[in-house]
């Protein structure tokens, strides 16, 4: 969610820089570069290891090695398709 508004932010600022005839290049290059390492750390903390629980280790985010079906007996079938489109958002966004 932050990394959306950080996002948003970036783009007003771009726009308004574009307008305003001040946006360089180099100065696109360091902001994207800024952008992308964001979106690559947001994407290794969504699928990175899980390892909360002692007796369910695992090196991947569960929601992401499975089906949402799973979650589905616990009543967390939708809060889990949410949190796949989120990643898929993310990825899609690096």
């Amino acid at each position: 969610m932050a990394i959306s508004i950080v996002s948003l932010f970036v783009l007003l600022g771009k726009m308004i820089m574009t307008i305003m005839k001040v946006y360089y290049p180099i100065l696109g290059l360091v902001v994207s570069m800024a952008l992308t390492g964001m979106y690559a750390a947001s994407v290794y903390g969504q699928m990175g290891p899980d390892y909360l629980d002692p007796r369910y280790p695992s090196p991947i985010a569960w929601y992401i090695r499975y089906s949402c079906s799973i979650a589905d007996a616990y009543n967390v079938g939708k809060t889990c398709a949410m949190a796949k489109g989120t990643f898929a958002v993310t990825v899609y966004m690096l």
